[in-house]
């Protein structure tokens, strides 16, 4: 079933993702999932500018890597200030 768009022609093409996964041979369908899905939280890390690094040692990659993380938990906590609460139900009277 065709399901993405070719760049150059526009025609719809059949692509198929896959992954390889080197486990051992009694691993779960539950275990190859979360394997498969660590790959998404380093994709969210590339998106996120943590590999925009130019360093040549260690320790400056270490201090953008920190400092980028900073930024990004501030971020979150003042985004998170803007963003409505539940209300809480009111407590049962005896």
């Amino acid at each position: 079933m065709p399901n993405k768009k070719d760049k150059k022609t526009g025609a719809l093409v059949c692509e198929i993702a896959y992954f390889l996964c080197h486990t051992h041979p009694g691993a779960t369908l539950a275990e190859l999932i979360t394997a498969a899905g660590q790959r998404w939280m380093v994709e969210e890390a590339f998106q996120a500018g943590l590999d925009e690094h130019e360093v040549r040692k260690w320790c400056s990659w270490y201090r953008h890597t920190t400092v980028c993380m900073l930024a990004m938990a501030f971020l979150t906590a003042a985004r998170s200030r803007h963003i409505p609460g539940q209300p809480t139900p009111p407590a049962p009277q005896p």
